[in-house]
């Protein structure tokens, strides 16, 4: 049976990805950062590599597969550490012009807004608003420690403060009250959909305001359309 190793194996996409490919028959294994908590629990096992030393981690831990074997990563700095070891596994990587763009949430909202997708007012001073990590990926903080919901100017200058460290790397945005949704989408190589997951968050941690804790899957036809569109664009 031909292997498959997949990345972001704590991300709600990875869930479809790995029933996909079981699916039609691979072994699926994972492959996370020390300390990242697998979403699907179909994977036949999860290597665990260092952002320390992700290069020699990465080699050691593909020199277990053969070149029959296929590598399906989009995090960036796996990406970056394939490009460099050029390893004897194969391997599929997206353009990283669009997984750049894909956590530039400033270039996102952009292109969101340039194909007809309505999306949050940004470099607003009006408030409330929001003030947070421009790209997120990859950081040391946890998630509700990217950003400050600001109500004043006040706080707006201690949200600034407390960026600092990456004030080079902070966008602000109008904050939208109301029911926070998601979608995540797997496509081919084509573009083409393959499967997707809507969700609905039902707990936030904090509760004031933070990442989702629990949600339910959902179908908002309106969402998915958008979501696609916006992924085809990239």
């Amino acid at each position: 049976m031909r292997r498959i190793l997949i990345d972001n194996i704590d991300k709600r996409m990875t869930a479809p990805l790995a029933e996909y490919l079981i699916g039609k028959g691979y072994e699926v294994h994972g492959i996370g950062f020390a300390g990242s908590k697998p979403i699907s629990n179909r994977l036949a096992s999860v290597i665990e590599v260092s952002k320390d030393d992700l290069n020699n981690d990465l080699r050691n831990a593909l020199s277990r597969f053969s070149q029959q074997d296929c590598l399906i990563a989009g995090n960036p700095l796996i990406m970056q550490a394939v490009n460099e070891i050029k390893p004897g596994i194969g391997y599929l990587l997206p353009a990283n012009e669009s997984v750049l763009m894909a956590t530039d949430k400033r270039q996102l909202m952009e292109l969101a807004h340039g194909i007809g997708i309505k999306v949050p007012g940004n470099g607003t001073r009006k408030y409330p608003a929001i003030v947070k990590l421009n790209n997120s990926e990859n950081t040391a903080l946890k998630p509700d420690q990217r950003y400050r919901i600001v109500n004043d100017a006040a706080e707006y200058e201690k949200a600034l403060a407390y960026f600092r460290g990456s004030i080079d790397n902070v966008i602000v945005q109008e904050y939208v009250e109301g029911k926070g949704f998601g979608v995540s989408m797997l496509l081919d190589g084509d573009s083409d959909l393959v499967d997707f997951i809507a969700h609905e968050r039902i707990a936030e941690y904090p509760v004031e305001g933070g990442p989702s804790a629990v949600c339910v899957t959902i179908y908002r036809e309106d969402l998915v359309s958008a979501a696609y569109r916006l992924l085809r664009s990239l």
